[in-house]
């Protein structure tokens, strides 16, 4: 029978502990610059080349450090988190189609819907907020971690859609709203961030592709439900 030295798994603690670090850090990185970024573009004219150009500078920021890394846990949540952005792309339709709350500036390529950034942009948006929510799930447990996940993304997100209007971007109308950024996108985004340590915690669990994949379909589905849930509590 094999056995594993104490100290093997310490070494194993410790490697795991760099990756989670490492992986914040970056996180903490993108989330900055990206809010420089797009708070210094508000009131341009450039649209959806500059939503084009911070997600894709960003993304493949996050991209290449896991690979040089070798993190094959961020690897799976990453491939989660794009799942669910193009899963996403139900919840926009909704928006536009059938609520008729969202619209989307002109220009740029379209998947279905949507601007063809919008996934990918969901994707760095899920893979910062579910890496904070680990660590605050390693640092306490996961209820704390999913209240104050889930009010760091209920504050943070809506700050895009904020920006969004004055950079061409996006906008909201008919509907009930603090600014420019409607109630059921705030509770909605409170919602979705609150169950993204949950969503790491399944993804280290399972830890192979197919997991990773449908629980990317599964929180895809969720963003549609907690944006719906947000429309019926405000309307």
């Amino acid at each position: 029978m094999t056995t594993v030295s104490s100290g093997d798994s310490g070494s194993k603690n410790l490697s795991v502990d760099i990756l989670d670090a490492g992986r914040l850090r970056i996180c903490l990185y993108g989330l900055i610059f990206g809010a420089i970024y797009l708070t210094a573009m508000m009131s341009q004219t450039w649209g959806w080349t500059s939503a084009s150009f911070i997600t894709a500078l960003i993304e493949l920021s996050f991209i290449a450090y896991i690979l040089v890394k070798r993190d094959e846990l961020g690897q799976k949540f990453m491939m989660a988190c794009l799942v669910a952005g193009f899963v996403e792309l139900l919840a926009d339709w909704y928006l536009i189609v059938i609520d008729k709350s969202l619209v989307y500036m002109p220009g740029g390529p379209f998947v279905w819907k949507s601007p063809l950034y919008m996934p990918f942009s969901w994707t760095g948006n899920l893979f910062i907020f579910g890496v904070i929510g680990r660590w605050f799930d390693k640092k306490w447990n996961l209820a704390t971690a999913a209240v104050i996940t889930g009010i760091l993304g209920g504050i943070i997100m809506p700050y895009w859609e904020y920006v969004a209007k004055s950079s061409g971007f996006w906008y909201y109308r008919d509907t009930m709203m603090l600014g420019p950024v409607p109630y059921y996108i705030i509770v909605g985004e409170f919602f979705i961030a609150a169950c993204l340590p949950l969503a790491f915690r399944l993804v280290k669990r399972f830890n192979n592709w197919l997991a990773s994949i449908g629980m990317g379909i599964i929180f895809g589905l969720w963003l549609f439900v907690a944006y719906w849930l947000g429309i019926k509590i405000f309307s």
